[in-house]
């Protein structure tokens, strides 16, 4: 649950922090016994609006194409309900992880993601 943390962290805005990186970030999902089909997947909107209207750093959502708890339209729905507020969330739905589970994108595909990140940064200033 780090990706919906580091959501749920910046949408309180605390001090110092500029911007935050989301991976696969969500809940109530599980791979194996129900792919793509997790539990509360569509209260998920909701709370990822509500995260949208109060957060006010950029961000950086990152998702695989293979994830197998969130599938590949659930990630964007959510971004969507984010991003309506005006929230400066970028959103990028990557190839799929090779040989893995996208879920595990952070860890086993960083060959994907690592051109986003580090455009992202340099767009900070980094």
């Amino acid at each position: 649950m780090g990706g919906l943390a580091a959501i749920a962290t910046a949408a309180t805005n605390p001090d110092g922090v500029v911007a935050y990186i989301n991976f696969s970030g969500g809940t109530g999902g599980n791979g194996r016994r129900a792919p793509e089909h997790g539990c509360g997947l569509e209260a998920m909107e909701t709370l990822m609006s509500s995260y949208g209207k109060t957060t006010h750093v950029a961000s950086l959502w990152l998702y695989a194409q293979n994830d197998s708890f969130w599938g590949s339209d659930r990630p964007r729905a959510w971004h969507r309900a984010f991003a309506a507020s005006d929230s400066a969330a970028r959103f990028v739905m990557t190839e799929p992880v090779p040989n893995a589970d996208g879920h595990q994108l952070l860890t086993r595909g960083s060959r994907l993601w690592t051109v986003y990140v580090d455009r992202f940064l340099e767009e900070l200033g980094f």
